[in-house]
């Protein structure tokens, strides 16, 4: 008739995710009793936080905002709607529907190194399909997150760094072996060293592509990153069209362990 209560600590956190079990065995030091109680635990990573510039996430507010604790301003046009909940258990996030949606920042990630990261849906896909992109106006140099035509994750940088224009350095990475489907989950990651011009592109925690840039060094003089669609530009064949739950930009490339780290952290809320 005894009651005992085990009081754990606040939170406990595993690197890499998962899950874990306790399971509970009553005795009086003689006696065991044969029925045995059992929980399941979950547990969850922190993101990662050096060098977070921008931390755009629908679960942590319904009010559009930057959770960076960079106060960097953060704005979505009226057709970009807030949903608290999908189907499947999936947790809040934004719709676009390609009528002038998008989301404006004032970031300029003018770092040398950078990475994107971002959780997200399609509902259709149109030409180019843009998470994340900065780009100046001219289109001398700018870079994105995009889902290609035919649903492959892209990554595009084009540094012009003897400003001269044109497409002569742009790169694009795009990934060949894993196709998306629509109304389905994805965390997309890409990465740029400016020392190397290493690119690399991640999709669900695990590195799918990569190449190297031939014009090295920092990528300046870009638009501020906007979401859900191309920078300075209305065009619609370049928005997005579904659904962004999370947006983070690092002024860093992220290791392949912080890329996992990040994709530990948010994949249980969309059942991953």
């Amino acid at each position: 008739s005894s009651v005992f209560m085990i009081t754990p600590k606040t939170e406990v956190q595993a690197p890499d995710g998962g899950t874990g079990s306790i399971t509970f065995r009553a005795t009086d030091g003689v006696n065991i009793l044969p029925q045995v109680s059992s929980f399941t635990l979950n547990f969850n990573s922190t993101i990662v936080s050096s060098n977070l510039i921008l931390h755009v996430d629908a679960g942590l507010s319904s009010t559009i905002q930057d959770h960076s604790g960079n106060g960097n301003t953060v704005s979505k046009t009226s057709g970009v709607d807030f949903t608290t909940a999908g189907t499947g258990g999936v947790a809040s996030y934004w719709s676009f529907d390609n009528i002038a949606d998008y989301i404006d920042t004032n970031v300029q990630p003018t770092n040398s190194d950078f990475s994107y990261s971002a959780w997200f849906s399609f509902d259709s896909l149109t030409s180019y399909n843009k998470l994340i992109c900065t780009q100046e106006s001219t289109s001398q140099e700018w870079t994105s997150l995009n889902v290609s035509s035919s649903g492959y994750s892209q990554f595009v940088i084009d540094n012009d760094g003897d400003n001269t224009g044109g497409d002569a350095v742009k790169v694009t990475l795009t990934d060949t072996t894993t196709q998306m489907s629509s109304g389905t989950w994805y965390n997309m990651c890409a990465t740029y060293n400016s020392t190397s011009g290493a690119m690399k592109l991640y999709l669900n925690g695990s590195q799918v592509a990569t190449t190297t840039h031939s014009q090295t060094g920092t990528i300046t003089g870009v638009e501020p990153i906007r979401i859900g669609g191309r920078s300075f530009s209305t065009n619609s064949a370049e928005r997005w069209i579904g659904d962004i739950a999370v947006v983070l930009t690092y002024s860093k490339e992220l290791s392949s362990t912080e890329v996992t780290q990040n994709w530990a952290a948010y994949k249980a809320r969309y059942g991953l």
